[in-house]
């Protein structure tokens, strides 16, 4: 930005050109150190999680310490595990990090279907497919989400829905927001 024109030489584009060459590789290597650190938390927690779940723990410990070591490697606000109770049909919240029983949170049982069962595991299932577009969610799917949302009137607006399946039975619901 000079009132002349100038003209860079050779030497400065060099210049330039070796410090930017520098400059990212110090950027390199540090994300590089950054995602093995990262990857290591992860590592370490899933170490933990697998000790926790071979533990013996009674289960409602081990879904707390679930839901702990969830919030930690997806490094998200909140975690809410809930399970089908089998007797009513109904998803309970069982354990939550952070534990919001602490806030005076009144959490109603969810009636639940077989249809909202398939719809949640075909929303994952796009979801995770490499074409994922948000139109194939349509409004039915955002109400099945929200129908199974036990915060859907809290300040939680962000909701990743994950349902627990062992072999062919609905289990619950693993919710982060």
């Amino acid at each position: 930005q000079t009132v002349a024109p100038y003209e860079f030489t050779g030497q400065h584009q060099a210049f330039v050109s070796n410090t930017a060459t520098l400059a990212a590789s110090a950027i390199e290597n540090a994300q590089l150190y950054e995602n093995t650190q990262r990857k290591l938390r992860i590592l370490t927690s899933l170490s933990v999680l697998s000790q926790t779940i071979s533990s013996g723990l009674y289960l409602d410990e081990m879904l707390r310490s679930l839901a702990t070591l969830t919030v930690q490697i997806m490094e998200v606000d909140l975690c809410v595990i809930m399970l089908v109770d089998q007797t009513y049909g109904k998803l309970t919240v069982r354990a939550s990090s952070p534990n919001l029983n602490d806030r005076g949170l009144n959490f109603q049982p969810i009636d639940v279907d077989r249809n909202s069962w398939e719809r949640l595991r075909d929303i994952n299932e796009v979801a995770l497919s490499k074409d994922r577009s948000r139109d194939q969610f349509g409004e039915a799917n955002a109400h099945v989400l929200e129908r199974l949302n036990p915060l859907k009137d809290a300040q939680y607006k962000a909701l990743l829905s994950a349902p627990l399946i062992a072999g062919a039975e609905h289990l619950g619901l693993i919710n982060c927001y």
